[in-house]
């Protein structure tokens, strides 16, 4: 918290420094209030013609990349599209699909898969003998 508070106090400090150092310089040490008041007239001009720009282009850009996005999400790029989910992996079935007959509910399809068990069993003792 205090280191926090101490980085924001540097920084507003060296911000204050950075912008007005100038203007002090001429207003106190050279004491020319008509080149002060160039340097004055010249960082306000430009601060409106980039303040202006900014207030234009800012969101004219910001229009434009989602424009941009927008149209490559709809062409179907993979990495772009928002509610892509993976693709779930193959297949691997631990047990046989039962024939379409075998289907009816949860009783006959467990007799039928130990019938077929049970006759795979003997098929399996008769031919080895």
């Amino acid at each position: 918290e205090s280191y926090n508070q101490a980085l924001i106090s540097k920084l507003i400090l060296f911000q204050f420094i950075n912008a007005f150092y100038a203007s002090f310089y001429i207003a106190f040490y050279q004491q020319d209030l008509e080149l002060l008041r160039q340097h004055l007239v010249a960082i306000m001009v430009t601060r409106q013609i980039t303040g202006n720009l900014k207030e234009v282009f800012v969101p004219f850009g910001q229009t434009r990349l989602k424009q941009v996005y927008l149209s490559l999400r709809a062409d179907g790029l993979p990495h772009l599209k928002k509610d892509d989910t993976p693709p779930p992996p193959p297949a691997t079935p631990s047990e046989p699909e039962l024939p379409p007959s075998d289907i009816d509910d949860g009783d006959n399809v467990v007799r039928n898969r130990a019938e077929e068990d049970s006759k795979s069993q003997m098929s399996a003792k008769f031919t080895r003998a």
